[in-house]
């Protein structure tokens, strides 16, 4: 090939990759909008139903939601819990499938972690390095002194 059909197959090609280049931009634009209607719509939908979908919702998306029913469970067994136990227990009082065990055990841990710096839970050493987690007793007694 000569020097200058070179360039002009070039030419044509840096043309074809602008106008691909400027559709991918495009079709990245239009994903985004749908993404954030999607997440409107999922946002709406929380506040009109109690039920899990849409797509699962994940645990604690309301504010504060996670703390008060971990707190409701360390308050009711009254004795010290792994985390693993506070999971199940988790599991079994939202209803939640346990399909992604694993983010809801860090999510859990995270809450917990906040709580014991908040003073409304402690822990003690427990088995295989882990923490036992227990509702703070002086936390506890003024939740229920409280009407």
């Amino acid at each position: 090939m000569s020097r200058a059909s070179v360039e002009s197959v070039v030419k044509v090609l840096l043309r074809k990759r602008t106008v691909l280049a400027k559709a991918v931009a495009l079709a990245e634009a239009v994903v985004e909008v749908r993404r954030q209607e999607v997440a409107h719509l999922d946002a709406t939908i929380r506040l009109l139903t109690t039920d899990t979908p849409p797509d699962k919702k994940r645990p604690g998306r309301r504010s504060g939601s996670l703390s008060r029913t971990l707190v409701g469970i360390l308050r009711s067994t009254r004795q010290a819990l792994p985390i693993q136990a506070i999971v199940e227990k988790y599991l079994a009082v939202s209803g939640m499938p346990a399909d992604d065990r694993s983010a809801l055990t860090t999510a859990i841990r995270r809450s917990l972690i906040n709580l014991r710096n908040r003073g409304a839970v402690t822990t003690a050493p427990g088995p295989k390095g882990g923490y036992l987690w227990r509702i703070n007793a002086e936390v506890s007694e003024l939740a229920a002194d409280t009407p």
